[in-house]
């Protein structure tokens, strides 16, 4: 299976990591791609894996945030599609979450932080499976569809 693991933050990267290579000992094909931002695929590079590297972060305003994404979600539909994946994993992550939507993908939702309201609200309605501790049982359930 082709899967697209996508990492917004240099700890996302290092579990992108872990989780790109047990997939790819488990015979799976993983992709991984990340965002210019801090230090995130210089860890994942640390680690072994070589992302594509697509987008930036917006800055403090929330126009640059908007455009940031917006320019994000065109080079991941773009690259995504090219590739064929056939899932996607991250954390909830706007412009990732809506590429899988938007081509008709799984999407595996990892999630540790219930307080991140704006990418949950925005990510967690789209996800085909969430994915979180047992000790967060409920903190995510307004975000998540029926049926979800």
């Amino acid at each position: 299976m082709r899967v697209w693991l996508d990492a917004l933050t240099p700890k996302q990267g290092r579990l992108v990591a872990c989780l790109y290579r047990s997939l790819r000992e488990a015979g799976h094909e993983p992709f991984a791609t990340c965002r210019e931002h801090e230090c995130t695929a210089s860890v994942m590079k640390l680690h072994g894996v070589e992302p594509a590297v697509v987008g930036r972060h917006g800055g403090a305003t929330k126009l640059g945030k908007l455009l940031a994404d917006a320019e994000r979600i065109k080079g991941l539909a773009e690259l995504v599609s090219d590739w064929g994946v056939q899932a996607l994993v991250s954390y909830p992550n706007p412009s990732a979450a809506r590429v899988a939507f938007g081509l008709g993908l799984p999407y595996v939702a990892l999630n540790d932080t219930p307080h991140a309201d704006a990418a949950n609200r925005l990510s967690l309605p789209l996800c085909s499976f969430l994915v979180a501790s047992e000790a967060l049982e409920g903190k995510f359930d307004r975000y998540l569809a029926p049926g979800a």
